[in-house]
């Protein structure tokens, strides 16, 4: 995981104006290892076909 962060929101709708609802959100950037993707789902798919 290269990098996180979160947001806290506070949304009210139309509907119920006085009620405020809370609306969290998460972004994570995350980084794959080619090697392991290559080693553990390529090359059994060429072996097994």
């Amino acid at each position: 995981m290269k990098d996180y962060r979160g947001w806290k929101h506070w949304v009210t709708y139309d509907c119920c104006p006085n009620t405020p609802y809370l609306d969290i959100t998460y972004h994570f950037v995350m980084q794959r290892l080619p090697l392991y993707f290559i080693v553990n789902v390529i090359i059994p798919c060429l072996l097994f076909s």
